[in-house]
């Protein structure tokens, strides 16, 4: 009897210690199963965010916004279609950025079109035409604070005769070559060829189109000797030709395109205001359409006249 009693304590010590360990292990084993499910629920949002990448980089098509700007000027006389208030474009980055557009480069979208490469989901390109020295003055601070980039499209001479200027005024003066070779080198801005010295319209010159009086032999050699001429002197600056040219006047010509090719522009931008759809075909790059700024039109309006717009592509 005194044996069977000491028995049943023994047993009834090791039911209570298994039920004191059963106690102590469920908070651990609750610890690890929630662990265990976050891990799967963190592995299924990174295969989720890597499918919806890979999906982003099957993407054959992409909707390209493509701004114009010209002159930046505080002077309210001087403001009109090509020319605005810095505080204006500073309204405009910051519409882009607050709405998850993402500035590219030329060589971003030449990667896109010609190697697979891959954009964002809202890419814009911002241009500049002429050269004005309100493009380092004003533009590219901005630039720089917002994190954007753009492409500054160069009259060659015109750089050239203000890097042999004396006076300079940000109101009237253009980019000198210093100033282009410092904002090359900061990474934020590339330069395009506007011409050397075809831009103007008179009764015999308009813009790079072909006079009447001459072959078509004559026209291509006339345009070859401009066109070279500031390529080289980009070459000489900033380590390497530009890879777009810029129609002056938004006047374009057929027999220009042969040398166009020739010279290796892979970009031509022109005037007509329409939004670009990308594919992996180079024809979609020549011309890319692009919608100028004005004044006269606040930062909301503009963009809502534009993405009205808006074309639809794959997804």
């Amino acid at each position: 009897m005194f044996l069977s009693i000491i028995f049943n304590k023994r047993k009834w010590i090791k039911i209570g210690a298994g039920i004191l360990l059963l106690l102590l292990l469920l908070p651990i084993f609750f610890l690890f199963s929630r662990i265990n499910g976050w891990g799967l629920q963190n592995q299924e949002a990174v295969s989720s965010a890597q499918k919806a990448a890979d999906q982003e980089d099957l993407r054959e098509q992409v909707a390209l916004l493509v701004l114009l700007y010209h002159h930046l000027d505080e002077d309210e006389d001087h403001w009109g279609p090509y020319a605005i208030p810095p505080r204006q474009f500073e309204y405009d980055l910051q519409y882009l950025v607050k709405n998850n557009y993402e500035a590219v480069t030329l060589e971003e979208i030449i990667d896109f079109v010609y190697h697979q490469g891959k954009l964002p989901a809202k890419p814009v390109l911002i241009t500049f035409d002429d050269g004005y020295e309100s493009n380092y003055v004003y533009a590219w601070p901005l630039l720089k604070k917002y994190n954007m980039k753009a492409v500054i499209n160069i009259i060659g001479i015109l750089s050239d005769q203000e890097s042999a200027a004396s006076d300079h005024n940000v109101s009237y003066s253009y980019l000198t070559w210093d100033q282009i070779i410092e904002m090359q080198e900061s990474g934020v801005v590339e330069f395009g060829n506007h011409t050397y010295d075809l831009h103007s319209k008179n009764r015999t010159i308009q813009g790079i189109r072909k006079k009447k009086t001459e072959s078509v032999k004559e026209y291509q050699q006339r345009l070859m000797e401009d066109l070279e001429l500031t390529q080289k002197k980009l070459m000489t600056a900033c380590g390497s030709p530009a890879l777009c040219f810029a129609f002056p006047l938004g006047i374009q010509e057929e027999h220009a395109l042969p040398i166009l090719d020739e010279l290796g522009f892979q970009v031509t931008l022109c005037s007509h205001q329409i939004y670009n759809v990308l594919a992996r075909n180079q024809d979609c790059l020549r011309p890319l359409g692009r919608f100028n700024r004005a004044a006269g039109i606040n930062t909301v309006d503009f963009f809502a006249r534009i993405e009205k717009n808006l074309p639809v592509v794959n997804e």
